[in-house]
């Protein structure tokens, strides 16, 4: 696996949505990192699965802004 992910722990939301804001700005390319936080249920699941997991959710998310992207652009 090459994706790259970063995993919160124990921060509540707003400390996460601050510390993604930090990180993305000192990433040289932070479209291509994916971030999660652990919950009650993914605590259970082993990692190769959550990684798994959370990569395709992060490529089907910019899939869905490239389409919303290419769109507006098509409407302009």
């Amino acid at each position: 696996m090459s994706e790259k992910l970063i995993m919160f722990h124990g921060f509540d939301q707003d400390e996460v949505l601050g510390l993604m804001r930090l990180l993305k700005a000192n990433i040289a390319e932070p479209r291509k990192v994916a971030f999660c936080m652990t919950t009650e249920n993914n605590l259970e699941w082993k990692i190769r699965d959550l990684i798994s997991d959370v990569v395709e959710e992060h490529e089907y998310m910019l899939k869905r802004e490239e389409e919303r992207a290419a769109k507006r652009e098509a409407e302009e």
